[in-house]
Parts: structure tokens; sequence; C-alpha cells
């Protein structure tokens, strides 16, 4: 998550979503903020950490678009960063790719509620894992749209 190749704007959602300190729909309804706590990404259960990132159609729709990680592997965060945390080696490149793309996946899920709380337009998980190809294709090959194979972590062109 953080090191020479972090980018800080999703280091830092990426920091918030592991400490369980977003603000999430389940949260707002124990604050009295809200009535309604449903996800706002596939309108079928009660918004968690857990929900969002691990259970939600909407995001299993995002990783099954050739990001290159097997998301749903855990349904949890405390598995998943685990996972992460010991499969993310940054000594290596494969290593530093796989904690870039966990970065943003987890950034653009984030963003792409945050988005439809305000009323915005909905993107489609196509778009929404496009975006994530092209910001990784820039990151790791410095240009937009290239097919990259970093060894064990596979990019495919969505």
């Amino acid at each position: 998550m953080w090191g020479k190749n972090h980018v800080p704007r999703f280091s830092f959602i990426v920091g918030l979503v592991t400490r369980n300190a977003i603000t999430t729909r389940d949260k707002q309804l124990q604050w009295g903020r809200i009535t309604q706590a449903n996800c706002p990404l596939c309108d079928g259960g009660l918004e968690t950490s857990d929900h969002l990132f691990f259970q939600c159609s909407y995001s299993a729709q995002i990783a099954a678009c050739g990001i290159g990680l097997n998301w749903f592997n855990h349904c949890f965060w405390d598995a998943a960063l685990t996972a992460a945390c010991s499969n993310n080696s940054s000594n290596t490149t494969a290593g530093r790719v796989r904690g870039i793309v966990w970065s943003l996946v987890i950034a653009h899920i984030w963003y792409e509620r945050c988005r439809r709380c305000k009323g915005e337009p909905a993107l489609t998980p196509a778009a929404v894992a496009q975006r994530i190809y092209k910001e990784i294709s820039f990151l790791v090959c410095g240009k937009p749209e290239l097919e990259a194979d970093f060894g064990e972590v596979k990019l495919l062109r969505v």
C-alpha cells in the first residue's frame, strides 16, 4: 500500500478502508444520519466494508473484468488484508504491481460508491474496470492502454 510506487490518493483510501474508518451506510444508520442502508452499487444488501468489497455483485463484476486479482477468494477484510500483505512483496515487480492493482480496485469501487451517493450517473462495472486498467497501465508502464504481463500478474485489456 505504501512505498516508492504508491499513489497517495489511493493509498489514503486503502488506509481508511483497512482500518474500517470509511463511513459506510451501516455506520450512518447507527448514527441516525440515514434511514436506508442498502448498498448503492447493487442495492442488494446492507452496505458494510465487507459487503462493498467482497460480497457486492457490482464489485464482483469489476473483479471479473480481468483486472488480475483473485479478489473474491476472501470474504472479509481480515483475511484479504493478511493475504495482500503476505503476497505483495515490494521487492519484486509482480509484488509492486499487485499492490498498485489492489489499491486501485479498492479506491475505484469506493469512488463509484461515492459518485452514486451524490446522485451522479452510474458507471457500468466494465467502465470502472477500464478506468482502473488505464491507471494501472499509466502507473506501471507510463503509457495508457498497454497490455502488460508482469510475471505472476497478468493485466488484460478490458
